[in-house]
């Protein structure tokens, strides 16, 4: 990639930041930045480390704070394209949940990185409004407790990184959206203070509980898409709705059907829209998907009773007759 396709904003705010870790510079780049006409997720190896090329070539002040092995000595270095690589080695995962901050391959034949696992790909893409993603972390990344206020909070930064990384919210928008919604109320910084630094909702602890989990709680997307929708889709969404219902109360063994009913379902459902609507739709097919392919893969993973324990007990049977 030529230095003439990146975006002038990511090497301004990072220079501006000073020192970011390897999936802090990835979620900028993500945020600013694609490299995919067709809009997948995520931004590829190469890219990634042609900007840290350009920082280092345009002697930008910046440092990466970095694990890469071999380099204990100190904990930040000048940037450059090498010392990025190395740490990609370091961090890089292929684990599709959140397991902590890194660097997550989405795809590998593309060598295609997020800052963000593939799920939330699934689960959040396209989604721009703030409150929902919020609710979203909430879910999937519990609340760190304020002993003081005794509420849950989320991340500011990784709120603003989500939304422009995995829900393509610009990022200056992103922030000016917060920013407002700070000002109302609704999105609230309670402290500053490092130990609890972080963002409550109002009214969020008498908001109903969901047993779904998060990657299944696409409900306000089914209005979302009926929203947007050119034709009348209710009688699916509905369906899909009742389906989520079931589910969120049925045991394990009952959960399997279910969750094949609710990946045809989004199929048909999709079949019937276009535009923004079919890309929203098309996430949560995604995510119901990946969700029934585990369930599948789970229930293959449960060993069987060997053959010879049975054969045993029947020649015991045998016997005692």
């Amino acid at each position: 990639m030529a230095d003439t396709d990146l975006d002038d904003r990511v090497l301004e705010e990072a220079t501006d930041r000073g020192t970011l870790r390897a999936e802090e510079l990835l979620a900028l780049c993500e945020g600013y930045s694609t490299d995919d006409e067709e809009g997948k997720p995520g931004l590829t190896r190469e890219t990634l480390v042609a900007y840290a090329r350009a920082l280092d070539d345009h002697e930008a002040d910046v440092a990466l704070d970095t694990h890469a092995e071999g380099l204990t000595d100190q904990e930040t270095h000048a940037i450059s394209d090498g010392l990025l690589i190395q740490e990609l080695r370091t961090r890089r995962t292929d684990a599709s949940e959140w397991e902590g901050e890194g660097i997550y391959v989405l795809d590998a034949s593309e060598d295609r990185l997020s800052a963000f696992p593939a799920t939330w790909h699934e689960a959040v893409s396209g989604e721009t409004d703030l409150g929902e993603l919020f609710r979203f972390l909430g879910r999937v990344e519990p609340f760190r407790q304020d002993e003081t206020a005794g509420t849950g909070k989320v991340s500011p930064d990784r709120l603003l990184a989500l939304a422009s990384a995995v829900g393509g919210l610009d990022p200056e928008s992103a922030r000016e959206r917060l920013a407002e919604l700070n000002e109302a109320g609704e999105l609230v910084e309670v402290s500053e203070s490092p130990s609890h630094a972080g963002l409550e909702a109002r009214g969020i602890e008498g908001e109903e509980a969901t047993d779904l989990p998060p990657t299944l709680d696409f409900r306000n997307a089914l209005d979302e898409i009926e929203a947007r929708s050119e034709s009348d889709v209710e009688d699916t969404t509905d369906a899909i709705r009742d389906r989520l219902a079931a589910f969120a109360e049925s045991d394990r063994a009952g959960r399997e059907s279910l969750l094949s009913d609710i990946d045809r379902l989004t199929v048909d459902l999709e079949s019937q829209v276009s535009g923004k609507a079919a890309r929203r739709t098309e996430g949560i097919r995604n995510s119901s998907t990946a969700r029934a392919k585990h369930s599948i893969s789970r229930r293959a993973r449960v060993p069987s009773p060997p053959c010879a324990g049975r054969s045993s007990t029947a020649a015991r049977s045998a016997v005692s007759s």
